[in-house]
């Protein structure tokens, strides 16, 4: 019922939620019965948001030049609503101790709280090692190279995303350490941008385990349906987060209110954002280099000499005048 919305403005709204309630035993057989009530709940249907925007996605793709106001007017709200979101951002420092504070305060006890908090942490941590250990093995494994020779190259790169908290910042710098390494500007070129954007590998451990947490904060940690739900909507979104400091916090309160876990303890995670953040996107950093000296050996290896650095330098002069003369056009 959630992912087919009967209202397209009520999914910003409510959502369907369907419950059980225990009517007596069959005389017959002895069965428990149940009468099934579906009825609403407070918070975004987040996976109606989804089948909606994919569909008319596509429907105004298929309308071509008919569909490009359409376009145009989403284009223009995003814009608005970023301006809105950069404005909120300059008063976060204030807002997010006023955020703890209140969080702090209806904690009962606060020495477990902050137990479980430290727990969380490093649950996150070891997650996030763990998929580094992962990658370097595939690498590994798939190259039979020396694993570490990328981390050497990746050094600068890694630390400006781990100061700014952003792997598209680090994007040139990535680049920059491919060409030491060897690989084709072809390659980096198309596959640092692209991977850099779609890749949020420790962005998706951060934000999964921290449903998990905020549900068990709130007692909703014994609810299989709704630790699945979560899965599957941060499998999603993950693609989706936009890349400024703490945009994972916002994800977060989405998949929250989709499934009904109350979001009010999610303040807490401002008192660990500082570092949580950095260390998941320092992760990406270095999932987005070794994406692209992986590409690099697979595309070499299956023959692929076409375009290199000399005539890519060639193509893109040309493509750069190609330009040129159709804007004086």
């Amino acid at each position: 019922l959630n992912i087919f919305p009967d209202n397209i403005v009520g999914i910003a709204l409510y959502q369907t939620v369907t419950t059980y309630v225990y009517i007596g035993r069959n005389n017959t057989t002895n069965e428990s019965m149940f009468r099934r009530n579906v009825g609403t709940d407070d918070g975004t249907n987040m996976i109606g948001v989804i089948f909606v925007c994919v569909t008319f996605g596509l429907a105004s793709s298929a309308a071509k030049e008919r569909g490009i106001p359409f376009l145009e007017f989403f284009a223009s709200l995003a814009e608005v609503v970023l301006k809105l979101i950069r404005a909120f951002l300059q008063l976060t420092p204030v807002g997010v101790c006023f955020m703890i504070a209140g969080a702090v305060l209806k904690v009962d006890n606060i020495g477990e709280s902050f137990a479980k908090l430290g727990m969380f942490v490093v649950t996150v941590v070891v997650g996030i090692a763990v998929l580094a250990v992962i990658e370097v093995l595939f690498y590994f494994a798939c190259t039979r190279k020396n694993p570490f020779t990328p981390i050497k190259h990746m050094a600068r790169a890694w630390f400006i995303v781990f100061a700014t908290t952003s792997a598209i910042v680090g994007v040139p710098e990535i680049i920059e350490g491919c060409d030491e390494m060897g690989v084709r500007r072809a390659t980096s070129r198309f596959v640092a941008p692209l991977a850099a954007t779609l890749k949020a590998d420790g962005s998706a451990i951060f934000i999964a385990a921290s449903g998990v947490f905020i549900a068990q904060m709130e007692g909703f940690g014994d609810n299989a349906g709704k630790i699945v739900v979560i899965w599957l909507l941060t499998c999603a979104l993950v693609i989706a987060i936009p890349h400024i400091p703490s945009s994972s916090v916002v994800i977060i309160l989405t998949v929250l209110s989709s499934v009904g876990v109350p979001v009010e303890q999610v303040s807490l995670l401002y008192a660990t954002e500082w570092l949580l953040d950095r260390i998941r996107s320092g992760m990406s950093c270095a999932s987005t280099f070794y994406c692209v000296v992986y590409t690099e050996y697979m595309t070499i290896r299956k023959g692929d000499t076409n375009l290199d650095d000399d005539e890519y330098d060639e193509a893109v002069s040309e493509l750069s005048k190609a330009k040129s003369l159709t804007s004086a056009a």
